[in-house]
């Protein structure tokens, strides 16, 4: 009897004790599955975040291919190219006869001129070009910056004639300064 009671008493305690644990352990899964769930959640944000990324650079990398194969960019490119270059070298002649004026008090009006002509024929060249090109919304965005630098590039220039058309020192030396200061970024 003595063993029953014993067996009975250890069963009663070890099924009170497990009866806890059983509340205590159900707690606990709730909030594991509770942790799980807001963990998935934002996975599936971050997964929903990798899938636009990845659409948007596959967007990016059709246009890039696209405009790779666009033969209107290629010709784009290289009117600026040439552009640049050409406007370069009108604006290093127009330093060198400036820099000998500074040194001599001499003007050479015809070079003046001449590079004023050349400027003004380089801006139609350019012009020509770019409205036989059919250009995206980037490329026509570029063109207009470039057309308002033309018209400030032209405006200075004539400024730049007059004043040695004038021989006043003043004037031509606040004219190059003007046109230095519109070209400074080519």
């Amino acid at each position: 009897m003595k063993r029953f009671l014993l067996i009975l008493s250890t069963t009663l305690l070890l099924g009170a004790c497990s009866s806890l644990s059983k509340e205590d352990s159900h707690a606990e899964k709730q909030e594991q599955v509770s942790e799980l769930q807001k963990e998935l959640q934002s996975a599936e944000v971050e997964n929903k975040q990798l899938k636009a990324d990845i659409e948007h650079i596959g967007e990016e990398i059709a246009r890039i291919e696209r405009d790779s194969k666009d033969e209107n960019i290629t010709i784009y490119k290289e009117t600026v190219d040439h552009y640049s270059k050409s406007l370069s070298r009108e604006i290093d002649t127009l330093k060198d006869q400036t820099t000998y004026y500074k040194k001599t008090d001499i003007i050479n009006l015809e070079n003046i001129k001449n590079i004023e002509e050349n400027i003004k024929d380089i801006v139609d060249d350019y012009n020509k070009e770019v409205d036989k090109l059919k250009l995206s919304n980037t490329l026509t965005r570029q063109d207009k910056k470039i057309a308002v630098f033309n018209d400030a590039l032209i405006k200075n220039m004539a400024n730049v004639t007059k004043a040695y058309e004038e021989k006043d020192k003043e004037k031509i030396l606040k004219a190059i300064e003007a046109f230095q200061e519109t070209v400074k970024f080519l």
